[in-house]
């Protein structure tokens, strides 16, 4: 889950990749996974591939906040 790859916060730049409409196909799951990309996922809701990033941008933001005070 998202949350436990956030907590505590990261020290390190996070990139967010989201996947297209209709998913990544098997090839891309592989190629991700062996470039070292950590596979998270927002729940069992389904996205539109244009809200996606805007949704996992504001949950990561949110909780890197939350996670961050003292």
């Amino acid at each position: 889950p998202l949350f436990n790859r956030l907590s505590p916060p990261p020290i390190q730049p996070i990139s967010l990749f989201t996947g297209p409409e209709g998913g990544w196909t098997p090839k891309e799951i592989e190629a991700a996974l062996e470039a070292g990309i950590q596979p998270v996922s927002l729940g069992k809701t389904i996205l539109r591939a244009i809200t996606a990033p805007i949704v996992a941008t504001a949950l990561m933001t949110q909780l890197i906040t939350v996670n961050s005070k003292p």
